[in-house]
């Protein structure tokens, strides 16, 4: 029997737009999400033949995720209805946007070389400190005016912190931006996710070295804010998406997951879906999950203790 993934291979363009993806997203280069609504940040390069594509606000996936995020459907729905759009001849052979990995890899390996060369490991502490964070953590630098981009056109240069994304052997594959200004006397802040030279696959910014125990947690504040609070080595995952599929290393045997308190448990559900994952994964002996008390993440819960103090 033909699975739906072998199915679609070759479809997913004529699939997206059956399901309302409109083929202004679908073009291989970089524009608006379907998802989220970021302007020129999400790409669908179908490297893998799988609707593949990566937004730098939602995170990346494939064309079954997609789906699922736009039309609020569950998983099993979706391949369901696939199936019956290609078994009943609705769907044909289009050709997918191909994508171009040589030349985009080559240009997102230069950035970010040059990104790294002009940053600094010291400048920019005060930003951490004003989130409460005293002890500086490893793989972040600081640029002091990057460019910020908006619809292909640099609309100003801004400080930024820069965290360096690993893969699960150590390897360098991308960076997050966190981009900097002073407004109304306090620092602004929006961030994003540089594409990579590799699938952003159980990737985290490695913030702390760890022994037997490790936590995770989405964003890099919020990953530093745990080890301010419980010294506990923290790594960041970036996004919800990336944290729900992290696998730890094997020498891992206890694993902390951070998660926020969301009104609507988006934040919640993720740090409990990590974990049924992980309570699979044979080497870990304890998963534990620390939700704060107050609405909001790891980081707000530090600032108000410090208040509090």
């Amino acid at each position: 029997m033909v699975s739906t993934r072998e199915k679609a291979k070759g479809r997913w363009r004529e699939i997206f737009r059956l399901f309302g993806i409109e083929d202004r997203h679908l073009t291989g280069k970089h524009t608006s999400c379907p998802n989220c609504g970021g302007a020129d940040r999400f790409r669908m390069d179908n490297r893998k033949g799988d609707g593949d594509y990566f937004c730098s606000g939602c995170g990346p996936g494939y064309g079954t995720d997609l789906i699922m995020k736009v039309t609020g459907l569950s998983f099993t729905d979706v391949v369901k209805r696939i199936d019956e759009l290609i078994d009943g001849g609705e769907v044909g052979m289009s050709k997918d946007v191909p994508a171009e990995p040589a030349k985009d890899i080559e240009y997102i390996r230069k950035v970010t070389v040059k990104t790294l060369k002009e940053s600094s490991s010291k400048d920019g502490l005060c930003y951490l400190q004003s989130r409460g964070i005293d002890e500086k953590p490893r793989d972040i630098c600081f640029h002091p005016a990057l460019g910020f981009y908006q619809d292909k056109k640099e609309i100003g240069k801004f400080p930024a912190m820069i965290g360096v994304i690993r893969d699960d052997r150590g390897n360098g594959v991308a960076l997050h931006r966190t981009y900097m200004a002073v407004k109304d006397g306090k620092i602004r802040t929006s961030k994003k996710l540089m594409p990579g030279v590799a699938p952003l696959n159980n990737v985290a910014i490695r913030l702390y070295d760890h022994g037997d125990t490790l936590g995770v947690a989405e964003g890099i504040e919020t990953a530093a804010s745990a080890y301010e609070l419980f010294g506990i080595p923290t790594w960041a995952c970036i996004n919800t998406k990336i944290l729900e599929t992290f696998i730890p290393p094997e020498a891992v045997k206890h694993l902390v997951i951070f998660g926020d308190n969301d009104e609507k448990f988006a934040g919640q559900f993720s740090a409990y879906k990590l974990a049924v994952a992980a309570s699979k994964m044979t080497w870990l002996e304890t998963i534990e999950v620390r939700i704060p008390s107050m609405v909001g993440d790891w980081n707000d819960f530090l600032m108000q203790k410090k208040l509090d103090t």
